[in-house]
C-alpha cells in the first residue's frame, strides 16, 4: 500500500477550491431571540426572524440546516408543522414538513411549551446567495412563540461537498 503525503493542496485555478466527498465546505450560523409571536394561519407562513443566509460553493453540495424551537399551541387538538424554504425566492427548499409540535388530544396540554429541533437536508441546487427561513403551518388555534425577549437560538447550515 503506498502513502502520500503532502503539506499544502493547491488548488489549480483560483476560487475553485478542493472538495473531498463528505466533508464540510462551509459551516454558517446565525442567533435569534425566542420572541418570534405567534401564528394562526392554515397555509406556511414564515418566520422573519428564524433564518441563515448561505451561498453555496457548488449547486451539486448537500445542505444540512438545523435549529431548535421553543413553541406551544392553545388547542389540545390542534398542531403545527414547521419547514424550510429559500425566502429568497419564495419557494419551499426542503421536502414535506421537517418537524411537527402539538396535537395532544385529551392529555390538557394546550399552552404547554416543548423544545422542537429542526432538521433539514436538501442538494443546495444554486451557487446563487439563498436565504434559508423557517416557516410554520397552524392547523387551529394559536402557535405561540413568544418564550422569552432574552432566551436565544442559533440556526445554521453546513454545506458538505458530493
Amino acid at each position: 500500500m503506498s502513502k502520500l503525503f503532502v503539506d499544502d493542496i493547491v488548488e489549480k485555478t483560483s476560487n475553485h477550491g478542493v472538495q473531498i466527498p463528505g466533508h464540510v465546505v462551509q459551516y454558517v450560523s446565525r442567533d435569534f431571540v425566542m420572541n418570534q409571536g405567534t401564528f394562526t394561519a392554515a397555509s406556511d407562513t414564515a418566520m422573519t426572524g428564524v433564518y441563515v443566509d448561505i451561498t453555496p460553493k457548488s449547486a451539486s453540495n448537500k445542505l444540512v440546516w438545523y435549529t431548535q424551537i421553543i413553541c406551544t399551541n392553545n388547542n389540545d387538538t390542534a398542531y403545527g408543522n414547521f419547514n424550510v424554504y429559500n425566502h429568497t425566492t419564495t419557494t419551499q427548499w426542503s421536502t414535506g414538513y421537517n418537524a411537527s409540535f402539538g396535537y395532544t388530544t385529551g392529555s390538557n396540554s394546550a399552552n404547554q411549551w416543548i423544545e422542537v429541533p429542526i432538521l433539514a437536508v436538501n442538494t443546495a441546487g444554486t451557487t446563487s446567495a439563498m436565504r434559508l427561513m423557517l416557516y410554520v403551518y397552524t392547523s387551529a388555534g394559536t402557535n405561540n412563540f413568544g418564550w422569552s425577549n432574552s432566551s436565544t437560538r442559533t440556526v445554521q447550515v453546513m454545506e458538505i461537498a458530493q
